[in-house]
């Protein structure tokens, strides 16, 4: 009996061991590859999904640009202090700001909406509507001391209200009329009723949308994009400045290992141009009304190299600026 192996099967098995290896080790190498086609394909899909929606969202609040803007520029709080957290962001068609440092870049847009009926103060200290139609249910809204936002001393200010119908043919909520009569109080912060005053004399109700539940009070907002320049992160702030709300703002966190974020405003002069948002607010005689839509720009890195180089995703959004005056 053999006790052993001939040199010529010892190569044979190392041959054959040698070219199991191989075909083990291209195996491994295809599924690594694959691995990783596959993974950059999902996290390409994630950025471009997420980036689409805050694009989305965007979108969706510039459709509201400019909407009360004169009722926001010199907006006041119940308490008679200024509301700079809303003022002074009102650079652009009186509803949008753009705010750049080393650590961040900020886009704001803010607006509120109002029922097209509005309250004038009667010489009795009562309110009637100033037109014959709609009025929803209000409990906030925006008062002012002169109607034309231009007038010497004109300001705005938040206020909350408790509203009676106390004469009047009319239904609240519903069809009013100029002969309608309301008792409006306001409310102050620890919940004491006090009358308006004499400066109140035009009410600019805030508008509640209705829903199954009820009515919501999410139509005068603050909506902020936020890009951390060094943690690579786009996020989402939306204030809702209405005081008595117990959590008035949140945060969406929309995207991490993002390379850069940046707004570019497209504009008429002498055929149309494109610069940066920022860098126009800076120019002290640019004529803000030649802007006719902003650009988005958001670059993705991917965290993962492709071959030991960078993979990168970047999303373009165009959209019109049509302010609501």
């Amino acid at each position: 009996m053999r006790r052993g192996f001939t040199l010529v099967e010892i190569l044979i098995t190392m041959v054959i061991v040698l070219i199991a290896i191989q075909i083990a080790s291209v195996m491994v190498s295809n599924y690594i590859k694959s691995y990783q086609i596959t993974r950059r394909n999902i996290e390409n899909l994630y950025a471009v999904s997420y980036v689409s929606f805050l694009f989305d969202v965007i979108e969706s609040e510039l459709l509201n640009a400019g909407s009360g803007g004169e009722l926001l520029k010199e907006l006041h709080k119940p308490d008679g202090s200024k509301y700079t957290q809303i003022t002074d962001h009102l650079w652009l068609i009186d509803s949008i700001d753009v705010v750049e440092s080393d650590e961040k870049l900020e886009f704001y847009i803010s607006y509120v909406t109002t029922y097209k009926n509005i309250l004038i103060r009667n010489s009795d200290g009562t309110y009637s509507p100033l037109y014959h139609g709609e009025l929803g249910e209000f409990e906030w809204a925006i008062v002012k001391n002169k109607f034309s936002p231009t007038a010497e001393g004109y300001k705005t200010r938040l206020v909350k209200l408790k509203v009676s119908k106390i004469e009047g043919s009319g239904s609240y909520p519903g069809s009013v009329s100029p002969e309608d009569k309301f008792e409006l109080k306001e409310v102050a912060l620890n919940d004491r009723v006090i009358d308006l005053t004499e400066n109140d004399v035009y009410v600019y109700p805030i508008a509640m949308n209705k829903v199954p539940t009820g009515y919501q009070r999410k139509v005068f907002r603050q909506t902020k994009v936020v890009f951390e320049k060094d943690e690579g992160r786009v996020y989402i702030e939306r204030t809702f400045p209405l005081i008595d709300e117990a959590n008035n703002s949140y945060r969406i966190d929309i995207l991490n290992n993002v390379s850069d974020f940046d707004i570019f405003a497209l504009y008429y002069e002498n055929g149309m141009k494109e610069q940066r948002l920022v860098a126009l607010k800076d120019m002290p005689y640019f004529d803000q009304e030649s802007i006719v839509a902003l650009k988005f720009v958001v670059k993705w890195r991917s965290p993962q190299k492709m071959q030991d180089r960078d993979f990168e995703v970047e999303k373009i959004r165009v959209i019109s600026l049509v302010p609501n005056m």
